[in-house]
């Protein structure tokens, strides 16, 4: 596996409709943990697990690799890895989310995902689940975001207009990043 690109990886398609990839905007069930100890002690699990980082010319080769094979925007994934997790293949948020693109557990695991720090799996992962959110809504971004964030189940629920605050930035801030990262993939002429 001297590639991480060609790094097989486990494309079973089940999906848990309630549980985020991500936490937040953390779903009804995802319990915030006030134990600092624990997420120091998990992105030290995970930078010494050997899941291994990829350099950022490898990162957007995967990104640029999964978009091709899912039919999806290369900009919009890596912008939502950006606002996720600033690129940092160790990240944990409070809720448990893991990785690139911040899955929680639960989604993770649903997804076939067996290690949510390798890079490989999680963006793999994470776009297949940010397809299924458009393709659930139609390919209106907005609300894929939101159900990405903050559950398709509390947006199918509570609806629109009920969305947390702390979802309604995480869409205006991945719609940020995804119209840089439109502005610098375009050619200049």
């Amino acid at each position: 596996l001297n590639d991480p690109l060609k790094q097989p990886y486990n494309t079973r398609a089940d999906w848990s409709d309630d549980s985020p990839p991500m936490a937040s905007g953390q779903a009804e069930s995802a319990k915030p943990s006030s134990d600092n100890e624990n997420l120091v002690a998990q992105r030290a699990d995970a930078a010494s697990a050997g899941s291994g980082s990829l350099s950022r010319k490898d990162l957007d080769r995967l990104v640029e690799k999964v978009s091709l094979a899912l039919d999806m925007d290369p900009a919009l994934v890596k912008a939502v890895i950006k606002t996720e997790s600033n690129f940092d293949h160790t990240a944990v948020s409070r809720a448990g989310a893991k990785g690139l693109m911040q899955l929680m557990p639960g989604t993770a695991r649903d997804l076939g995902v067996k290690d949510p720090f390798n890079p490989v799996e999680n963006v793999w992962a994470g776009a297949r689940y940010l397809k299924r959110m458009l393709d659930r809504h139609g390919g209106n971004l907005n609300n894929a975001l939101a159900s990405y964030n903050w559950g398709p189940g509390n947006f199918d629920r509570k609806g629109k207009a009920n969305m947390p605050g702390e979802t309604r930035r995480y869409i205006s801030t991945v719609n940020r990043h995804y119209a840089k990262f439109n502005k610098e993939s375009t050619p200049r002429a």
